[in-house]
């Protein structure tokens, strides 16, 4: 079997995961890739893309810190790092799966 070069792999990953923001905008950013490895029997690349997205608060707008939080650059608004693993298929490209990855 003819393994596709990584960086197939990884653009479909990639591709895959913006295919998947159109549905939420602006919910994730700031995409990295994480981590590349074959799977044990060559027939996947294992590709682990991590991002960061909005953690939603709710603060009361009669609260002291309401207006302070709206202040506050985007950047320093809480957020969280999230990590999937896309299982690619080494011969062809195309995404088999997509799974939460835990560090």
């Amino acid at each position: 079997m003819h393994m596709i070069h990584v960086n197939k792999a990884i653009d479909a990953a990639v591709n895959y995961l913006q295919s998947l923001s159109k549905a939420s905008p602006g919910k994730f950013f700031d995409v990295r890739l994480e981590e590349v490895e074959p799977s044990d029997d060559e027939t996947f690349w294992l590709i682990t893309l991590g991002y960061t997205v909005k953690v939603e608060v709710s603060l009361n707008e009669s609260s002291d810190y309401y207006n302070m939080f709206l202040d506050l650059p985007e950047m320093n608004k809480p957020h969280e790092r999230i990590y999937k693993t896309f299982h690619v298929n080494a011969e062809n490209g195309i995404v088999k799966s997509m799974k939460m990855r835990t560090i």
